[in-house]
């Protein structure tokens, strides 16, 4: 029996557990605890096949981030056939964004194709330009705001930093612009 962890932190966090009834144990082991960020990758190319589509769970996050593109690559090759390395291509990805959290497309150089061609890689893109325009539509309120009412208030900046609702932040920037106090800002 193996229990497979994502990091060491959450080994550490587990607590041991005996089956078993008024102090009679039915059933008592030690299971096998595998953290996946110490599993060497080396084990899954070895094995190849579909254990490929792991690697991004596996080895330092540097190594991860280095070897993303020959790792999905080899994960495709190794498909039976073209929709099972659809498949791998997109759980690689959900895998590897898991990871990684954030990911920088020129940081994984040689991704850019692979991941306008899945499901996963396209959400990914969806979600990083919203992210994008909201970033820019903080700094246009806080310009338009510092440009009419001199300094953006500490309240304001704090409220833009919270913010990820893109149209929250456009209806913002609409009664900044029209606004003839910066304190009406505060029930837009």
């Amino acid at each position: 029996m193996a229990i497979v962890y994502p990091d060491r932190a959450t080994r550490d966090r587990a607590l041991p557990a005996d089956v078993g009834h008024a102090g009679r144990r039915a059933v008592s082991f030690t299971p096998l605890r595998v953290v996946l960020t110490e599993v060497e990758p080396e084990l899954l190319l070895a094995a190849g096949g579909p254990a490929l589509v792991a690697l991004p769970l596996v080895g330092p996050e540097e190594q991860v981030r280095g070897h993303a593109r020959e790792w999905l690559a080899l994960a495709c090759a190794q498909a039976d056939d073209r929709e099972g390395a659809a498949r791998a291509k997109d759980l690689f990805l959900k895998l590897l964004a898991w990871r990684l959290g954030t990911i920088s497309i020129e940081e994984l150089e040689g991704l850019e194709g692979v991941m306008e061609e899945t499901a996963t890689g396209q959400a990914l893109l969806r979600r990083g330009e919203e992210r994008g325009r909201a970033e820019e539509c903080r700094r246009a309120i806080a310009l338009v705001i510092s440009t009419r009412f001199g300094a953006v208030p500490d309240w304001l900046s704090e409220r833009l930093a919270g913010e990820v609702d893109l149209a929250r932040l456009e209806d913002l920037l609409r009664a900044a612009a029209v606004a003839e106090q910066v304190t009406a800002l505060r029930e837009a």
